[in-house]
């Protein structure tokens, strides 16, 4: 029980504490939320006053300054979600855009409206904004801003700081409104001239600080143009006729001089080169003629060298990235060059890159990724260069092509070696003295490399790789140069085609054996079946070898499998070559081939060549050989089954006694042949026609799509050009409208202040008169007496009159008080609008109260005149005696009080007047 009550006591004050924490957690919650919502009220009350002094401030530009620095300092105090909050009242933007449009002088007030802005548009990132409302808010900005014209005054700001801070606004809305901004803001000439003089400014500058305002400018003026630069055309070509290229680059190599702490300053710089050189070929030129060219290349040449001595770091991985850019600059110069692309590959040849490669990239093979883009984009400006005599340029060790062929016997990457393979290859087709000094390789065994590759493959110093590549140099100088193959045929030659069969029947044995080497053993068949063709030395050297011609049959026979395909097709791409160039004459003829093949089995021949075929049909496998290897294969099977049917039809028609099948069966074998062999040719044909059939099809097919394409994106074009033009159209107009507004609404406001001045007057006018009808003694006490009672009575009317004024328009009460206790209204102006309003509306009724007045008044002075004509009979005031408040009557025994005086009328009715005050009334005063 003990035990029971102690565990349900523990439960009840464990659930009395998941209760506390709970409740504290809530409290937590609720005092956050209370805190957040004072928080924005009191941003909301600030935000008002501000608001408030920018809108009293009018054109005083001393106390807008202050206003805007206000609101900078406020936006910069509140937090992410009370900023976006302003954003969605649209409260704060309206102000700033618009102060942007009107600030003309001295344009200091650019660095805190930016300031603001940024800080707005940081927060919607902050809150998780969607894109939507990210680019209706950046697309409000460009829309408020006189369609981004005003964002001039950002580039031309005085400090550095705010101009800054234009630029990193601008970089916030250009991706959203690109097109409106270029064709507002960028077509002017001034921020073109400003965005150039912040490059000149930062060539020419020390940059000795490192985290100097102009270094900061200069860094988000490069990521501004990069941007600008990638879309629009104009600018591109605008920079770069103003030597825009020149100054990027000095910038970059600063920066990189300097290790400025923005490492994407010289990337950012670089890549704009790029999209100026990318521009076209007047571009390029340009810059090759103004010596631009010339000085990426020295760029790219300080940079490969602060690479080969840095080590691996955060500066290093910039360098990379600056040293690629280069790169590609120099891939467009050629790539994108159109009628350019000689003169430019040219002077990229002339400005230093062959030297660069050799002696500044290829030797680091830390920079492979490097070296690969380098040798590339040297082998594109080999392509196009009517000379390759730089690769017989001497260097310290050895010309350029000496250090290109060991660098791709030596590179231990795979794509770096397709690229020398690849520069090879162009300059091979290009030069025959390349071609004469690649064969003096293959022929001095001292040179080591491309002989030692080819004859000694069982090294093991000696990568199968090695060999695949200098198999294939070979190959392609000799379907370059066909006289070559005889040449290096003969015995007596240094590289004789006989060196190469012994390292073949090596590999053909150990392929045979261990099935390992297939690509070294693939190279040296291919290298043998494009030797003999067209050269029946070779040929011969091949057949009548005693060693060769048996392991030939042999990787003809050996297992039909994907694996060995290749190496089955290339040997009998061998035979069939030998077959078709073997005179009859030699020692081993073609009809003694022949009958080898025919012994082993003429089916099997036929097998490993079709399926070699399909095989060469597929792309990934096709890749292995080079452009024609295909075509020239299909050929030349094609060929070697027409010479077999001859061969055997020429055997037929002989005599053979020897022969062990009957004369009958022969010939039903033969025509047999014949008849497959015309089947076959018919529906080769018929494949061929259908190919090309298709293939017109689908062109014509594809060519359609494309027209219909173009019809269309043309003619969503053109819509889109007319909703935008209409768009700027209504943009423009309703901008318009609204500094039409506010030119009347400041009318209306000085009109408003010259009634107040006037009604000003207008009291103190009154007041004086007031003054001095009391001050003026009356002549004759009777004339007296009625003057004052009319004008008393007039003074009465006039009260009622100002009395419903002040009733019915509270706002006018201090305008109706005496001048000298008169004060200017503190209100708002909009409260000073309502009550425009309404004295407006209560004009009329002002009107004809007026009108009333004057007119009892004109009657009050026909009555006095009547009056004066009959006196002695109705007296019109009297006051004889000033102590009864009964005119005449002198018993009651009342007195008046100090300054008040008592007057009679015509009719016998008596009021009273305070000559001090002014006062009148008709009860008698206490």
């Amino acid at each position: 029980m003990a035990s029971a009550l102690f565990s349900f006591i523990d439960s009840i004050g464990e659930t009395f504490e998941g209760v506390v924490e709970n409740v504290e957690t809530v409290v937590g919650s609720v005092e956050k939320e209370v805190d957040s919502a004072m928080q924005q009220i009191d941003a909301g009350v600030d935000l008002d006053d501000v608001l408030e002094e920018i809108q009293l401030a009018g054109t005083d530009e001393a106390a807008l300054l202050l206003a805007y620095k206000k609101l900078e300092v406020l936006a910069q105090n509140q937090t992410a979600a009370i900023l976006h909050g302003w954003v969605v009242e649209d409260r704060v933007v309206p102000v700033v855009c618009a102060a942007l449009c009107r600030v003309e002088s001295a344009r200091l007030a650019a660095g805190p409206l930016a300031r603001t802005l940024n800080g707005m548009g940081q927060a919607l990132d902050l809150t998780g904004t969607t894109p939507e409302e990210l680019r209706a808010f950046h697309e409000q900005i460009v829309r408020r801003t006189e369609n981004g014209k005003a964002m001039l005054k950002l580039l031309q700001a005085q400090d550095l700081a705010s101009r800054t801070q234009g630029f990193v606004l601008l970089r916030r809305v250009y991706p959203e409104t690109s097109a409106v901004l270029g064709r507002h803001l960028l077509s002017d000439p001034e921020s073109i001239s400003a965005l150039t003089q912040i490059l000149q400014a930062a060539k020419a500058s020390t940059w000795e600080a490192e985290r100097s305002a102009e270094i900061v400018l200069c860094a988000e003026c490069v990521r501004f143009l990069r941007l600008v630069t990638a879309n629009d055309g104009d600018v591109r070509m605008i920079v770069t006729f103003q030597d825009g290229a020149e100054a990027l680059l000095s910038i970059a190599a600063r920066a990189l001089s300097a290790r400025v702490p923005a490492a994407d300053l010289a990337v950012d710089a670089c890549v704009c080169v790029k999209q100026l050189v990318g521009q076209g070929p007047v571009a390029q030129k340009y810059m090759r003629e103004a010596g631009h060219l010339l000085t990426l290349t020295r760029t790219l040449h300080s940079v490969f060298a602060a690479l080969g001595l840095s080590e691996a770091n955060e500066w290093t991985s910039g360098l990379r990235n600056v040293a690629t850019t280069l790169l590609e600059c120099l891939a467009t110069f050629v790539a994108k060059a159109s009628n350019e692309a000689a003169d430019n590959s040219k002077a990229i040849v002339q400005s230093g890159l062959v030297d660069l490669v050799c002696q500044e990239v290829l030797p680091y093979p830390r920079l492979d990724p490097l070296r690969l883009q380098a040798v590339e984009v040297l082998a594109g400006a080999a392509k196009v260069v009517p000379t390759v005599a730089f690769l017989q340029a001497p260097l310290q060790s050895g010309t350029v092509l000496d250090l290109l062929v060991a660098a791709l016997l030596e590179a231990n990457v795979s794509e770096l070696r397709t690229g020398l393979e690849g520069l090879l290859m162009t300059s091979i087709e290009r030069s025959q003295d390349v071609r004469q000094a690649l064969v003096h390789m293959f022929q001095e065994d001292s040179t080591g490399g491309l002989l030692r590759a080819l004859t000694e493959i069982s090294a093991k110093s000696v990568e199968p790789s090695n060999t695949w590549f200098s198999a294939r140099l070979l190959g392609h100088c000799l379907r370059c140069e066909p006289e070559l193959r005889g040449q290096l045929a003969r015995p007596e030659s240094g590289a004789s085609l006989s060196s190469l069969l012994g390292p073949t029947t090596a590999l053909a044995r150990a392929w045979r054996s261990e099935a390992h080497a297939e690509m070294c053993l693939c190279a040296l068949l291919q290298l043998l079946a494009e030797w003999c063709h067209g050269c029946p030395a070779a040929a011969e050297v091949i057949s009548s070898s005693p060693a060769q011609l048996p392991e030939l049959m042999a990787l003809l026979e050996s297992s039909t499998t994907a694996a060995t395909t290749h190496v089955r097709g290339l040997a009998a791409l061998v035979l069939g070559t030998c077959l078709l160039e073997l005179p009859e004459a030699g020692l081993v003829g073609a009809s003694r081939l022949m009958d080898i093949i025919a012994s082993r089995g003429v089916e099997t021949f036929t097998r490993a060549a079709e399926d070699f075929q399909r095989c060469l049909d597929k792309p990934a496998n096709a890749q292995r050989y080079h452009g024609g290897f295909h075509a020239w294969a299909s050929s030349q099977f094609q060929k070697v089954q027409d010479a077999m049917v001859r061969i055997w039809l020429e055997q037929g028609e002989r005599e053979r006694p020897a022969q062990g099948m009957a004369e009958d069966v022969a010939g039903h074998f033969k025509d047999l042949i014949k008849m497959q062999d015309k089947e076959l040719r018919d529906l080769r044909a018929e494949v061929q026609q259908l190919k090309s059939e298709n293939h017109e099809l689908r062109k014509l097919t594809t060519d359609e799509d494309k027209t219909l394409l173009l019809w269309k994106v043309g003619a969503l074009t053109k819509q889109c050009e007319a909703l935008q033009v209409q768009c700027d159209l209504l943009q423009a107009s309703r901008s318009s409208v609204e500094v039409a507004r506010l030119r009347e609404r400041q009318a209306l406001r000085e009109q408003r202040q010259e009634l107040e001045q006037q009604l000003q007057v207008l009291a103190l006018a009154l007041d004086e008169a007031d003054l001095a009808t009391a001050k003026e003694p009356s002549e004759e006490p009777s004339q007296a007496s009625q003057c004052q009672i009319i004008e008393m009575d007039e003074r009465d009317e006039l009260l009622a009159v100002l009395s419903q004024i002040h009733r019915s328009c509270p706002e006018a009460a201090a305008f109706l008080a005496p001048l000298g206790r008169f004060a200017a209204p503190e209100v708002k102006v909009s409260a000073w609008e309502d009550a425009a309003d309404r004295l407006g509306r209560q004009a009329e009724a002002v009107s004809v109260l007026a009108t009333s007045h004057g007119q009892r008044v004109s009657e009050l002075k026909e009555q006095q005149e009547q009056r004066k004509q009959h006196e002695g009979q109705h007296q019109g005031y009297s006051h004889a005696n000033k102590g009864s408040p009964h005119g005449s009557d002198s018993r009651a025994p009342w007195k008046l009080p100090e300054g008040w005086m008592a007057y009679t009328t015509a009719e016998g009715h008596v009021f009273y007047h305070n000559q001090s005050t002014g006062h009148s009334q008709w009860e008698p005063p206490r």
